[in-house]
């Protein structure tokens, strides 16, 4: 291979945030943004003993980074959709990928969740139209358990 640096995609937390996050970032995932032309990343932000797991948005001009974090800066780790009637508090966020439709390029998020034993397991959201955050209505459990990782979504003919 030849690769060539480009430079810092996304600066973690050198100091703890209020929640504990952001000193390890794990699992970025990247679109570029049908609304905006933006390239938005979603990353967990770790804390220490690996709780609670959520999530951080960035967006850039370019899929190299820079990249800006979106919403709280000092702070911008959070659980997904919170205030949803589900469960107050948001989802946790964890194993997660990003897909775009090819077809009609609305953007998805698919991640895993260990809230509580009713709405737990492995969920899915379409992205706001800026791709930065979830449409609530759109909340969907794919499986009740909570141990899946890694996944991997495709476009099939």
């Amino acid at each position: 291979y030849s690769w060539t640096a480009h430079g810092l995609a996304l600066r973690t937390y050198q100091t703890r945030s209020s929640t504990g996050n952001g000193r390890d970032l794990e699992r970025p995932k990247v679109v570029r943004c049908a609304g905006t032309g933006q390239y938005v990343m979603w990353v967990r932000g770790t804390g220490e003993g690996n709780t609670p797991q959520l999530a951080a948005v960035a967006v850039s001009s370019s899929p190299t980074g820079s990249f800006s974090y979106v919403g709280n800066i000092s702070d911008p780790f959070h659980t997904v959709d919170p205030g949803n009637p589900n469960i107050e508090e948001g989802y946790q966020f964890a194993d997660a990928t990003l897909f775009q439709d090819p077809a009609s390029s609305r953007a998805f998020v698919y991640w895993r969740t260990r809230v509580n034993s009713h709405h737990t397991g492995f969920r899915a959201m379409e992205l706001t139209d800026d791709c930065t955050n979830v449409r609530r209505e759109s909340d969907h459990q794919l499986f009740q358990t909570a141990n899946r990782e890694a996944p991997a979504v495709f476009h099939a003919r």
